[in-house]
């Protein structure tokens, strides 16, 4: 695993990006100054890891979630269900298709047959 370390002035852009409160990385400065640096990775790692929640099933508690293509009874488009890998509790719902990816592509495809209409011109 990649290991960067650092600085005590990398540490203090890393607290500001990272919101991670001053004792904590000044804790981490004192140990510095022993002659020892400071791993970067480990401590946004931490943070994360202590600053996150962890997401849970309203119904169950269960912290596992998985997405399932699915079409509603009567409806002409499918949908993703983010649902709860221990008993199918349905938390979320999403488009099956990214429209904003495919207008992109559309766009792109645009972009390319308005070049060749140029060539032609040419």
């Amino acid at each position: 695993m990649f290991c960067r370390r650092a600085s005590a002035e990398t540490l203090v852009a890393v607290m500001a990006a990272f919101s991670i409160p001053f004792d904590h990385v000044l804790s981490l400065l004192q140990d510095s100054d022993t002659g020892q640096s400071v791993d970067i990775d480990s401590l946004v790692v931490e943070w994360k890891q202590r600053k996150m929640a962890t997401s849970a099933c309203p119904k169950c508690g269960g912290t596992f979630f998985e997405v399932k293509l699915n079409s509603p009874r009567d409806s002409n488009y499918q949908l993703l269900f983010v649902q709860c890998s221990s008993c199918g509790s349905v938390v979320g719902v999403m488009d099956a298709y990214n429209i904003g990816a495919q207008t992109d592509m559309i766009k792109e495809r645009l972009d390319d047959l308005e070049r060749q209409i140029r060539q032609i011109k040419k």
